[in-house]
């Protein structure tokens, strides 16, 4: 599940970011030491002229000492609108989690779409983490229960993209009828089967053959 927050940016500023390893490092120095200017500074007003600039923040995060300044910052901007992300299937979630921890990349931008990897799963680990980001979740929603929000589901975005996009755009105040292209296409396979290798074993385990049908 992610928090998906976003602002006005108005053309104040430009900067062309290059996506390279000096780069990146720079960014992560400069979010661990000051957050706050790094949010306002650099994800905000480096965006430039663009109607809407945002970031990603992913639920358990909310957990993180890390991030509590981070979050304390967010829900004291009223002008930031959150988009909250979630996804109905828990268990398909929580595996691209694991494959991720492992290097597993998720998308892909270009070339050819590598052979699917699979990870096991522990079905009592997997009952902690839900328990972890519901309260996550309701941590957050508390936080930013002043700014405007609005909820999507992963799963309605895929079956109806255009209707989606259409609501977030509405949302955002950027034309609803704004073409979107892809630039990226998703790696993992749908079928659970063909991903967690131990899913026959555990199918029976109650939060477990929910997710799977």
């Amino acid at each position: 599940n992610h928090v998906h927050l976003s602002r006005s940016s108005g053309p104040i500023y430009h900067a062309r970011l290059q996506e390279d390893e000096a780069f990146h490092a720079a960014m992560m120095e400069l979010r661990s030491r000051d957050t706050r200017s790094f949010m306002a500074e650099v994800l905000f007003r480096a965006a430039g002229r663009k109607k809407v600039a945002g970031f990603k923040l992913i639920t358990d995060q909310a957990l993180s000492r890390v991030c509590e300044d981070a979050c304390d910052w967010v829900a004291q901007q009223p002008d930031i609108h959150l988009i909250w992300l979630q996804r109905r299937n828990c268990l398909a979630r929580y595996v691209s989690a694991l494959l991720a921890k492992q290097g597993r990349v998720l998308v892909l931008k270009d070339g050819q779409v590598p052979e699917q990897t699979t990870t096991n799963v522990d079905p009592a680990e997997f009952v902690k983490d839900l328990h972890i980001q519901q309260q996550a979740l309701e941590i957050l929603r508390r936080k930013f229960r002043h700014n405007p929000s609005l909820d999507i589901v992963y799963e309605d975005v895929v079956d109806s993209p255009a209707a989606e996009f259409r609501r977030m755009f509405g949302f955002l105040g950027v034309n609803e009828e704004e073409h979107v292209e892809f630039q990226t296409k998703k790696i993992n396979s749908d079928n659970l089967y063909s991903v967690i290798g131990n899913l026959r074993d555990i199918a029976g385990h109650p939060e477990i053959s929910r997710f799977i049908g």
